[in-house]
């Protein structure tokens, strides 16, 4: 009989679906609009069902989570209370190695943690140095000496005759290679008071920071 009842119901189905698609295909625009549109709202209203349904069954979980959390964790308080008074309970949970929060910190944990500390604020770890290119300051451990003969694309680090005559020789030499409107304009520059051109190397049309160079590197 279940097979005649499942048979049955594919037969209405099909008799519905062509009796749809008669329908649809004698509609006007207007009609097929107002279709569509309750189609549309069905949908968005069985989307906020949906949600509605998944964030009622996620909060029983977590409800429930808590629930058995909390039933755990006065397991735990009475099994602490009742293991001072009971030796064969005490002994269970020093077999298991079990015990009580909190606990006192094991001290080799904390003599390995301050040697830790020690060794990242030792002066080995802190030290800084000057990078020659950029004058920017970086950690000792981070940086690397190299010659200034093999450092890679010197080239680009090459300045125009006028940024070198400004750097090595002060401001005033520069007004030689400019023309009036130029030389108008470097006069209304504020140049620092602490510009010195000793804070710059110059080799081979390359200026570097003198901060960051080496002795070894000159």
């Amino acid at each position: 009989q279940s097979n005649g009842t499942a048979e049955q119901r594919q037969i209405r189905l099909e008799k519905q679906k062509t009796r749809d698609q008669s329908r649809r295909s004698n509609e006007t625009e207007q009609q097929r609009q107002i279709r569509l549109e309750k189609q549309r709202k069905r949908s968005e209203a069985n989307r906020a069902k949906k949600k509605l349904e998944k964030h009622t069954f996620d909060n029983i979980d977590i409800h429930r989570q808590n629930t058995e959390m909390q039933f755990s964790g006065t397991e735990e308080e009475a099994s602490c209370d009742n293991s001072s008074t009971n030796e064969n309970v005490t002994q269970k949970k020093n077999d298991s190695n079990y015990s009580c929060w909190p606990e006192l910190i094991p001290r080799e944990l904390k003599e390995a943690r301050l040697q830790k500390f020690l060794q990242q604020m030792s002066m080995s770890v802190l030290a800084e140095a000057t990078c020659a290119i950029c004058n920017v300051r970086t950690p000792i451990q981070q940086s690397k000496k190299v010659p200034l003969s093999k450092i890679p694309n010197i080239h680009l680090l090459k300045v125009s005759d006028e940024l070198k005559n400004l750097i090595t020789n002060g401001p005033s030499s520069l007004s030689q290679h400019l023309d009036g409107n130029s030389t108008a304009i470097l006069q209304n520059i504020q140049i620092p008071s602490t510009f010195d051109s000793s804070s710059f190397h110059y080799d081979n049309g390359v200026i570097l920071y003198t901060n960051g160079l080496f002795q070894q590197n000159k």
